[in-house]
């Protein structure tokens, strides 16, 4: 006889259940051999029984029996690029070993904040693919060859960006399936970002800025200078200045307006004088109906021109931070030292998100570093304190 929670043994030692919900008999297998787990199961099926009935009167769609698995395959197939290439990364190392076949609806938080906890714990190798993998693989082979030991796999530590990054992806899909009516809403909430102090990232300070121009100037490329300088004096992306156009000038050359920016934003930018008159001096070499200021080729049978590719000036960049005894500089840094020069010398918030063109303050501020001194120079200049 089926006792008050209307469970009762079975064969097998699997608990059984007949109950009445909403005037309609259901019976079955619990699947539960524990006397309580079954009760409880059978209170889940109660309730889930109930919402169904509710939800179909005011018209909301049951509950998908799908698995997370075939969600992310309906989102690729509506997704693409490289964006998608990386969501697709991570639920395929970290996210589907875990709930890749529980049905959609059945993911926990605490399901979630396992996938985090595992990758931290997770060792991670350096990603390595492509041409530069399979040097390092020959290169394995032939250590092995001479008799030596090859080396070990570099780990790279976990960091709790990453692990944020992971769950952004997993909530772009969920997210997605929501919106798009797939799911009838997040079966589980959503964490909060574990926080992470961002390390400070290499920009060139004011007394840096000569000497790393004298080296620049010492390679006596014309194009490369003009172009670290467009860079670093008025804040140009690197895609920004690889195409930079003469009709972005003003008459004199004294104003640069960057069109086709990444934000659609765009301001016109003051030029420094030694940028102008290297700019005239530059136009001179370039052919008259090329409108690129850095072409890089011409094709006969289009008969239009190339300007030059991405990457133009890093290895100039490098090298003259390796001179200087300054690692981490790049064409993108030397954004980031415009950014934190313009902050450094007074300029507020709203001009400096002007002057890079961004969309939003928040994301301009990323760009600039606060180090060690600022916080008191500002307020020695703020209330006039005098260094003891």
């Amino acid at each position: 006889m089926f006792d008050r929670g209307g469970v009762i043994l079975g064969s097998k030692g699997f608990w059984l259940y007949d109950c009445v919900v909403l005037k309609k008999r259901y019976s079955g297998n619990t699947g539960q051999k524990d006397k309580r787990k079954a009760r409880i199961w059978v209170e889940d099926f109660k309730a889930a029984k109930r919402r169904e009935a509710a939800n179909s009167i005011i018209g909301i769609q049951a509950d998908p029996t799908f698995d997370c698995h075939f969600l992310l395959q309906e989102w690729l197939a509506n997704h693409n690029g490289k964006h998608a290439s990386n969501v697709k990364a991570d639920w395929d190392n970290y996210i589907l070993p875990k709930i890749g076949s529980i049905p959609v609806m059945k993911v926990t938080t605490g399901m979630v904040e396992e996938i985090r906890t595992n990758y931290l714990r997770t060792p991670s190798f350096l990603n390595v693919k492509g041409k530069v993998a399979d040097q390092m693989k020959a290169k394995a082979l032939q250590t092995k060859a001479e008799g030596k030991q090859p080396k070990e796999k570099v780990s790279k530590p976990k960091t709790n960006n990453g692990a944020n990054k992971v769950i952004n992806h997993l909530n772009f899909v969920f997210s997605w399936g929501v919106k798009t009516d797939r799911l009838p809403r997040m079966p589980f909430k959503k964490l909060k970002k574990l926080v992470e102090q961002e390390a400070v990232k290499t920009f060139l300070r004011p007394e840096q800025v000569k000497p790393f121009l004298a080296e620049i100037d010492s390679l006596n490329n014309l194009p490369v200078m003009v172009m670290i300088r467009a860079m670093l004096y008025i804040g140009l992306r690197e895609g920004e200045a690889v195409a930079m156009k003469w009709t972005g000038f003003d008459e004199g050359r004294k104003v640069f307006t960057a069109v086709d920016t990444k934000t659609g934003q765009n301001y016109p930018l003051p030029v420094p004088k030694d940028l102008r008159e290297m700019l005239v001096r530059l136009r001179d070499t370039v052919d008259e109906g090329c409108p690129w200021v850095f072409p890089s080729s011409y094709n006969s049978k289009t008969r239009k021109w190339r300007h030059r590719a991405s990457q133009f000036t890093a290895k100039a960049i490098k090298r003259a931070g390796k001179n200087l005894g300054i690692t981490g500089l790049s064409p993108h840094r030397l954004r980031g030292s415009f950014s934190t020069l313009l902050a450094r010398s007074g300029a507020n918030a709203h001009v400096i998100k002007a002057a890079g063109r961004w969309k939003c303050i928040q994301t301009s501020m990323r760009y600039v570093q606060i180090v060690s001194g600022d916080v008191a120079a500002a307020q020695a200049k703020a209330f006039g304190f005098t260094e003891e």
